[in-house]
């Protein structure tokens, strides 16, 4: 069971995940993230208004079976998104939908993401699609979008947006991030050709992206979320002369 601090902590992280996303322009006026609780059944969510509106103490408290039972509320519309996201998939540990300029346009497109970079190889394993474009605001459509998702962690939904899960909120936000670079790059590109894909790494990168030491810190100062010593007090660095594939396998993480 989580503590009461711990809890707070992630309400703070769940705060500055919507303000980097919103500053990296991934996350406008509607959208939502959330994270489960450690040891229970439940998990915290943003409020259903402007997320650059919402403070640490606007944060709700959701159960599994999408019922406010702590928070000034009112919930959003969509939570059925992140019902469906924990219900599919058990390790997912924080789910986000949001409505990206450049994701959104791909996603009418009907085109696959080529890995054709660093940033594209994230999605090597593929990207589920969600033929509709209607809100997902009951339990049958949650699931539904969650069945799209799949194995891929994250889905385009056609002409509406973007849904994930993943295994930190960290996480999440680089992966957010990334796909809506990598849509906007794809397009870029197929105005001059098709992109072709570049040779498979030794581990190949997944969606399920993890903490890191870079790139998260990166957006941290970036977007004055934390000083330099806050942040690099939170971050676990690398060893001298590790490769970034054992230390992913160090550290448990996906990358």
């Amino acid at each position: 069971m989580a503590t009461k601090d711990e809890v707070q902590s992630l309400k703070r992280q769940l705060v500055e995940g919507l303000q980097i996303l919103i500053e990296e322009n991934v996350l406008g006026g509607m959208g939502h993230l959330s994270v489960r609780i450690p040891g229970t059944e439940t998990f915290l969510i943003n409020p259903r208004y402007a997320p650059n509106l919402a403070t640490v103490e606007d944060i709700s408290t959701v159960d599994l079976d999408g019922k406010r039972v702590d928070g000034p509320g009112p919930i959003p519309g969509e939570t059925a998104i992140h019902l469906g996201v924990y219900w599919k998939n058990p390790k997912a540990l924080t789910a986000l939908h949001t409505h990206p300029r450049y994701t959104v346009l791909m996603s009418v497109l009907n085109q696959p993401i080529i890995p054709f970079n660093l940033e594209a190889l994230t999605f090597g394993s593929g990207v589920g699609y969600y033929p509709e474009s209607h809100q997902v605001d009951t339990p049958e459509r949650g699931r539904a979008l969650a069945e799209a998702i799949g194995d891929n962690w994250v889905a385009m939904q056609r002409g509406h947006g973007m849904s994930a899960g993943g295994l930190s909120i960290q996480g999440i936000v680089r992966m957010a991030i990334r796909l809506e670079h990598v849509c906007e790059d794809q397009l870029t590109l197929m105005r001059f050709g098709v992109p072709e894909p570049l040779p498979r790494p030794d581990q190949p990168m997944s969606a399920a992206l993890g903490p890191d030491y870079r790139e998260y810190p990166f957006l941290q100062r970036k977007h004055n979320t934390g000083t330099i010593e806050e942040i690099k007090a939170a971050t676990a660095m690398p060893q001298e002369g590790e490769r970034s594939v054992d230390r992913r396998a160090r550290m448990g993480e996906t990358e």
